[in-house]
């Protein structure tokens, strides 16, 4: 892949221009992905593509100036989260995000309840086991309109 470094103008560009061609107001293109000063965000999102018989996750961590800090996307066979992959990630790289985004409803709000002994809340265990580990805040729906920079990444 190369040296991520020699990357990041192009990222950062291309990121840039899929948010500036969004269709939202102007006051929340200013404001909108934006953490608090000196935190960062991690966003998420998944796509199936039954013709390959796989999921992948794009994850996107950004500055509150809207900076890309670290992107990458995970090809994954068989069932998963993105929140809990993009906690994974961030685990790896030891960074601390402040609030996590995804579009999936479902998913946010499976990571958000007290959960049981299904397998499902298996999974929001070990993935709310990540955020208290990772230092993260808080798990957050964001409309797929609002998530179409890491959704291109899918």
């Amino acid at each position: 892949m190369g040296n991520p470094r020699r990357s990041w103008p192009n990222l950062d560009r291309k990121w840039w221009n899929t948010l500036w061609s969004l269709h939202i107001p102007s006051k929340i293109k200013l404001f909108i992905w934006r953490p608090d000063g000196g935190a960062l965000k991690l966003n998420v999102d998944a796509a199936l593509f039954n013709e390959l018989n796989f999921m992948g996750a794009g994850i996107i961590i950004c500055n509150n100036r809207g900076g890309v800090i670290a992107t990458q996307f995970i090809k994954i066979i068989g069932k998963f989260n993105p929140v809990r992959a993009g906690l994974v990630f961030i685990s790896e790289k030891n960074i601390c995000v402040k609030s996590i985004e995804n579009d999936s409803i479902n998913a946010v709000a499976m990571v958000n309840s007290p959960g049981g002994l299904s397998s499902n809340d298996l999974i929001a265990s070990g993935i709310r086991s990540l955020l208290r580990l990772d230092g993260c805040g808080t798990c957050n729906f964001i409309p797929r309109s609002g998530n179409k920079v890491v959704y291109a990444l899918t």
